[in-house]
């Protein structure tokens, strides 16, 4: 669903200051690496909801000090 528009989200990514990969793939990833979430589970999610479980995902890995 998501990947098809891959512009749209280099798009989004720039507007958030860079502070999202610039590829959907990669936040995916970092979403399957700390949630252990399938790629088929995050394919129903809107980009909003990825962006969110995104930066929570980030939020767990690279803690605050």
């Amino acid at each position: 669903m998501l990947r098809g528009d891959q512009r749209f989200f280099e798009l989004i990514a720039a507007e958030a200051g860079g502070s999202l990969p610039a590829d959907i793939d990669e936040v995916m990833a970092d979403i399957a690496l700390v949630f252990h979430w399938t790629p088929e589970s995050m394919d129903r999610m809107t980009l909003a909801d990825l962006v969110a479980w995104r930066e929570k995902a980030r939020a767990r890995w690279e803690p605050e000090p």
